[in-house]
């Protein structure tokens, strides 16, 4: 198991802590939880914000995305998405410009976060963008 203060492996900026499931399962903490793709796509949203991005959820187990209110077959499940904290309007489109730029599979938009995620379509239709 990862120690929460490592680095997510293949990844420059992003640490377990803020990958790991909230509930403190574990989930997000072993190697392959967390697909390299979403690290990829995090890391090229960062560089084009030109700064650190906050992340409100990451990985969830599925006990910890039923107590969230996630949807079912949530692809944050899957180590495959992210959700970015935003904000205001500028701070917006340069994420969402960025994410759709940099391959995200979807992209969905609501008043305090942008979700982001990299799955290919076996859970979820892929590519997709919405709002909450």
């Amino acid at each position: 198991m990862l120690a929460m203060n490592d680095l997510l492996p293949g990844a420059r900026n992003f640490y377990v802590y803020e990958a790991a499931c909230k509930c403190g399962c574990g989930f997000g903490r072993e190697i392959g939880d967390v697909q390299l793709e979403i690290i990829m796509l995090l890391e090229a949203i960062r560089e084009d914000v030109g700064g650190p991005v906050r992340l409100t959820s990451w990985c969830r187990c599925q006990h910890h995305n039923q107590n969230e209110g996630g949807v079912e077959n949530s692809v944050h499940c899957l180590g495959e998405a992210a959700d970015i904290q935003v904000e205001g309007g500028r701070h917006r489109y340069v994420v969402q410009k960025a994410a759709h730029n940099h391959g995200a599979e979807g992209v969905g938009t609501a008043r305090g976060f942008i979700h982001v995620d990299v799955h290919k379509g076996s859970v979820k239709p892929r590519p997709s963008a919405w709002k909450y």
